[in-house]
């Protein structure tokens, strides 16, 4: 909703409504009868729902490619600074992915 739109209208006076409620016996209330109930006003806007795909799936694969190399980045210091002689990066990498049964 527009706010600008709801600042120009007047404000609801409940007083007002009160002759229009049907009282106890199903008969419309005096001015000295009170609010019979109403506690809000729900204002509405008819409006759509979409629904679409927000990640295609070649975006989903590249990102999961790319956490992957992060965390054998990760894996790969720690086994560098652990080791004397350490393999090149794209080795380990190799032998992580057969050791684990991935691609």
């Amino acid at each position: 909703m527009d706010p600008a739109v709801l600042l120009d209208v007047p404000l609801i006076d409940a007083t007002t409504m009160e002759g229009d409620l049907p009282g106890p016996g199903g008969a419309a209330e005096g001015a000295g009868g009170g609010l019979g109930g109403v506690d809000a006003f729900v204002l509405y806007e008819r409006g759509r729902v979409e629904q679409r795909v927000v990640h295609e799936l070649d975006r989903v694969e590249a990102r999961r490619t790319e956490r992957e190399m992060q965390l054998m980045a990760q894996r790969y210091a720690v086994y560098a600074q652990n080791t004397a002689a350490p393999v090149p990066f794209e080795q380990f990498v190799e032998y992580m992915r057969r050791l684990t049964g991935g691609q």
